[in-house]
């Protein structure tokens, strides 16, 4: 029996420094505010809501539609939210989704809404976990498909863009508070 349980200990040390097992506790109920651009345009900004259980929400400031300067296209498009898993200690990987509704400003979207996945890779270069930098992925999907199917093909991609994020204020804010 302590053999067994020294084994056990053991293995799971190996296996956390391995990487095999991350801890995401760090990171549940905070809010990043991210900030990101595409070339030759103004920046945006996102607030990331990351809950307990890998589970987040997205939300813009420009995704109401007032979204010429910072796109070069007037888009409107939903709340979104996704999922995140912790890579290693220093790297989350978030993927969210939503709708983007039509508009005949892009010619992708212009016979229906689209299903936008967007993949953020945040980098940390501390375990304060206070600022990141990282980029965003982003594919269109038809409505209606399984973006996760490999088999869908997307109807848009935009290039990657890089982005910064900051935990949200200097007072580091958690919610509920005192977490």
């Amino acid at each position: 029996m302590r053999r067994q349980l020294i084994v056990s200990l053991l293995l799971s040390f190996a296996i956390t420094i391995d990487g095999g097992i991350v801890n995401c506790s760090a990171f549940e109920n905070i809010i990043y505010q991210v900030t990101t651009a595409f070339p030759d345009f103004k920046p945006y900004f996102m607030l990331l809501t990351l809950l307990s259980g890998g589970v987040f929400f997205e939300e813009t400031n420009i995704q109401n539609g007032q979204s010429s300067a910072e796109l070069g296209v007037r888009l409107e498009f939903g709340t979104r939210t996704g999922y995140y898993e912790c890579i290693d200690e220093n790297t989350i990987e978030l993927t969210d989704f939503g709708y983007i509704f039509r508009t005949s400003k892009l010619p992708a979207l212009g016979g229906n809404d689209a299903f936008i996945i967007q993949t953020y890779h945040f980098y940390f270069q501390n375990t304060s976990y206070d600022k990141c930098t990282g980029y965003i992925q982003s594919a269109y999907f038809t409505t209606g498909q399984d973006p996760f199917d490999p088999q869908n093909i997307p109807i848009y991609t935009e290039a990657d863009r890089n982005l910064t994020c900051e935990l949200l204020s200097g007072r580091h804010y958690r919610w509920p508070p005192n977490t």
